[in-house]
């Protein structure tokens, strides 16, 4: 298949839609089926639900992966256009579920640290249970190097600023956040980093989510 994206440019901005069977595209990988099959159990037990897949899938979208997600060849093109930046490794201290982390240390070869101050259920994937705050200190310098700071739906600017400076690498990903809600997180973030890549995902219920990359300027 032809590819679209432009790893040269100075800056990308491109629009991703996103269809509610993305998933269909790594399925075939034996722990992606494991794990999503876990999910839905998991869901239909917390519910006490009837529903068909197309149906559970539809009205429990986010909670099943989240909010936003990466399709496979969207996830492709930002591995390697990390790897482009030297970047190893994804560390990511409030993770959630875990599944954007999942799929990069599933499908693309590079490690992640995923943290939460609260373990879900049936997680996507094993998930330290700890402050972000702390987990970003206890990192070594090594790791901060070589690892891209993933800053996934964070609430409010206050934390995402904290977050943002306990981290002492160059690349950070935003992934679901608002510059609406936390404008003084994206006046912080843009000072001292510059993004260079912007993928708009079209959301199928109609919304529009943004992963960002920012490189430390």
């Amino acid at each position: 298949m032809e590819d679209i994206y432009d790893y040269e440019v100075d800056f990308e901005e491109l629009c991703v839609p996103v269809k509610y069977d993305f998933y269909c595209e790594y399925i075939g990988h034996n722990h992606f089926r494991e794990q999503f099959e876990k999910r839905k159990e998991y869901i239909i037990d917390k519910y006490t639900l009837d529903l068909s897949d197309n149906d559970l899938i539809k009205n429990y979208f986010v909670e099943i992966f989240s909010w936003s997600v990466i399709p496979r060849k969207l996830l492709f093109h930002i591995r390697n256009y990390l790897k482009l930046l030297n970047i190893s490794s994804l560390i990511d201290p409030c993770c959630g579920n875990g599944f954007h982390t999942f799929l990069f240390d599933n499908f693309t070869g590079i490690n992640t640290l995923s943290c939460d101050n609260q373990k879900e259920q049936h997680s996507w994937l094993d998930i330290i249970e700890k402050d972000g705050m702390k987990f970003l200190e206890d990192l070594n310098d090594k790791e901060h190097q070589e690892g891209a700071l993933i800053l996934s739906w964070i609430e409010g600017n206050d934390l995402a600023i904290k977050l943002l400076n306990k981290y002492y690498g160059d690349v950070v990903i935003s992934i679901g956040n608002y510059k609406e809600t936390s404008p003084g997180f994206y006046t912080y973030l843009n000072h001292y980093y510059e993004c260079k890549k912007r993928f708009i995902l079209e959301m199928p219920w109609g919304l529009k989510e943004n992963i960002e990359i920012y490189k430390l300027i």
